[in-house]
């Protein structure tokens, strides 16, 4: 599986698990994850100015997914 995470604008790269590499669009390869098991990356950022920052990373693998529905992941946090 891969996660990749296209930073917003309004963020700076700090740091992110062992497994990505990147500073504007992340890339993290994560490996075969099993039928029902899950994975997670951790990505540090800083916040350039107050608001709210959205940000969506998207998850891919080589194989046949049925439920492609959950393979993005999108959040907005308000920072003060």
């Amino acid at each position: 599986m891969v996660v990749t995470d296209s930073l917003p604008s309004s963020v700076t790269f700090v740091s992110a698990s062992q497994s990505c590499s990147g500073t504007v669009k992340v890339t993290c390869h994560l490996g075969p994850v099993a039928k029902g098991a899950s994975a997670s990356v951790t990505i540090t950022v800083h916040t350039v100015h107050k608001g709210l920052v959205s940000n969506t990373a998207k998850a891919s693998a080589n194989q046949v997914d049925p439920h492609k529905a959950n393979n993005l992941g999108v959040d907005t946090t308000k920072v003060t």
